[in-house]
């Protein structure tokens, strides 16, 4: 399934990067106006909650919010489920805001 590329998404994060609602991911953090660098491509297939770059929209902010939220975007294959899109190739634009 394709996004509409207008739909900005997020990921929420624990400070350094760290992933905080499950995994163990350290993700590319952008400097000022300079995006993370793209993480590693997930080359298995995506499964909601197991496998694959979890980001979010605006919309879903609330119910996930932590200490820090990045504006990230995405490249090729997405799978949307509920809150959650799961992709395989992604980075981080820009600190959104925390």
């Amino acid at each position: 399934m394709k996004l509409n590329k207008s739909v900005k998404l997020y990921k929420v994060l624990r400070g350094g990067g760290n992933s905080c609602h499950g995994g163990n991911c350290v993700w590319s953090l952008p400097d000022g106006d300079t995006p993370g660098k793209w993480m590693p491509k997930i080359n298995d297939k995506l499964v909601v909650c197991k496998n694959g770059y979890h980001l979010i929209t605006r919309n879903f902010l609330i119910d996930w919010i932590n200490l820090g939220v990045y504006e990230a975007e995405c490249k090729g294959k997405t799978l949307l489920s509920g809150d959650k899109i799961v992709t395989k190739k992604v980075r981080l634009l820009r600190r959104a805001f925390g």
